[in-house]
């Protein structure tokens, strides 16, 4: 009988070829863009980049009249003269109107139908006033209550009332208020005629203390011709020896 030889025999001393298997590791697709968003922060513009708004167009009122106007939301705004006051309780029959050029009263009652002797002197004292809208309704009050029609007949009598409020305004260091207490004296003249005559003594001391100043001197001169022109020669004499360096027109 023939034997087999056993499996394996003869390859004892022979060494099995070893194989070494190498992990691929899986290959991951690169992108060149990432997936992730970006967050672009906007940039703050600068004072000079920035967007310049709508430009506020000023009030009419502070267009036409430069004086502060009063804060109504105060508790109690503080007045220079009684006017201010009187015109916050409602007792002022005018209110202040606008227009596009100018700022006008509207009286109720008529200007005709006011008390001359109650709201003239009030008028006069408001000359006095700084702050809008007072100060502009007062000189718009005194101004047109002198002017107005038949006025004389209602001025004359209150004239002595009228001098201390426009003389405390003469001595005013407020540019503004001497200013309008020349104009106040001119329309007085106009609305009195003569009947200023026996008051300008205390109206006329104020008044030669600016003479010598560039600024009034021409003013000064050409009022004091209108309160001649109005009161007549006789009142020559008091003028000059209050202010000497008046030239009389005749």
């Amino acid at each position: 009988m023939i034997k087999k030889p056993a499996v394996g025999a003869g390859l004892k001393n022979d060494k099995a070829p070893v194989v070494t298997k190498t992990a691929v590791k899986p290959k991951v697709a690169s992108t060149s863009k990432s997936t992730t968003p970006t967050t672009t922060t906007p940039k703050t513009p600068t004072s000079s980049q920035a967007p310049s708004g709508p430009k506020v167009q000023p009030k009419i009122s502070s267009r036409l009249d430069p004086h502060k106007t009063s804060n109504p939301f105060t508790a109690k705004n503080k007045h220079k003269t009684t006017f201010g006051r009187v015109y916050d309780a409602g007792e002022i029959p005018c209110r202040i109107q606008h227009s596009t050029a100018k700022m006008y009263l509207q009286w109720n009652p008529e200007i005709c139908e006011v008390d001359y002797e109650y709201l003239l002197p009030l008028a006069a004292e408001g000359i006095r006033e700084t702050t809008h809208p007072y100060v502009v309704i007062a000189r718009l009050a005194y101004k047109e209550m002198c002017l107005a029609e038949g006025a004389r007949e209602k001025v004359v009598p209150i004239v002595p009332k009228l001098i201390p409020p426009i003389r405390m305004a003469l001595q005013s260091t407020d540019p503004s208020i001497f200013d309008f207490a020349l104009e106040a004296i001119e329309l007085l003249a106009t609305a009195s005629g003569d009947a200023i005559s026996e008051h300008l003594n205390v109206l006329l001391i104020p008044i030669n203390k600016k003479c010598f100043d560039k600024k009034y001197a021409d003013r000064i001169h050409n009022l004091l011709i209108h309160i001649e022109e109005c009161a007549g020669p006789q009142v020559v004499k008091l003028i000059k020896a209050k202010v000497p360096t008046y030239r009389p027109v005749c």
